[in-house]
């Protein structure tokens, strides 16, 4: 059973989202930001980059994370 062209887009789509999401997820692991939010505090962007030693504007992913 073929797929229409809408459906191909929709998937595409859906599969282009789930690898951004996880290259996010490796570049939080590598950079640390989820071993400094492992105690399960509410922190700011600006203190998870004191944390990491990175800059505040490169936490952006970490609102998908719940931070």
């Amino acid at each position: 059973m073929a797929m229409s062209a809408e459906e191909l887009s929709a998937q595409l789509f859906r599969s282009t989202i789930g690898a951004l999401e996880m290259n996010s997820v490796y570049l939080g692991k590598q950079l640390g930001y989820y071993r400094a939010m492992a105690d399960g505090t509410a922190i700011t962007a600006g203190e998870l980059a004191v944390r990491t030693g990175t800059a505040a504007r490169y936490t952006w992913h970490t609102r998908r994370c719940g931070a």
